[in-house]
């Protein structure tokens, strides 16, 4: 388990949510990965500012939690000419099928029940730890069984403390 207290900040999937694109300040697809179902090798952390080594693209549609895109992070050839559309999906493609063999995008993500905390783009600071960052407002949205039940806004302070919100401890606080 990574202590939070000595964290790089982390790059965060996105989500579209309500025809919006937020950062996504959870991490779903670690809930569908255990002991039977080993996070494949093509995402060892290369990376201090992504631990999880990959980025994911998720979506809610109709209620529902979707995978729409993944891929290592960072990604071979990223920021080069090299890194063609066509090599780009085919790394998407085999990231796809080395967590879910056979399965198309998207995926329904009916292996996460939890909190999704969903930032927008613009930040008023960056704190520096994990998915810590205050923005102007947040978004909770409770899911269950990759089924959105509920919501609940929180608007953030730009001024004053921050408190770490309980869905993005790794550790108790003392």
């Amino acid at each position: 388990m990574r202590d939070p207290i000595a964290m790089t900040a982390q790059y965060p999937d996105s989500i579209r949510y309500k025809r919006r694109f937020h950062n996504l300040c959870s991490e779903p697809l670690e809930a569908y990965f255990s002991e039977r179902r080993l996070k494949p090798e093509m995402f060892a952390t290369s990376c201090t500012a992504c631990w999880r080594g990959y980025r994911a693209i998720w979506a809610i549609r109709h209620g529902r939690l979707y995978l729409d895109w993944i891929s290592p992070w960072p990604w071979p050839g990223r920021g080069s000419a090299a890194a063609t559309k066509a090599e780009s999906e085919e790394l998407f493609q085999r990231s796809l099928s080395a967590i879910f063999p056979g399965a198309t995008a998207p995926v329904f993500a009916e292996w996460f029940s939890g909190e999704l905390g969903l930032w927008p783009r613009k930040f008023l600071r960056d704190v520096l730890l994990g998915y810590e960052w205050l923005s102007e407002c947040e978004v909770v949205l409770l899911v269950e069984r990759g089924r959105v039940i509920g919501e609940k806004p929180k608007a953030n302070e730009p001024a004053g403390g921050y408190e770490i919100p309980s869905f993005l401890r790794k550790t108790p606080l003392p």
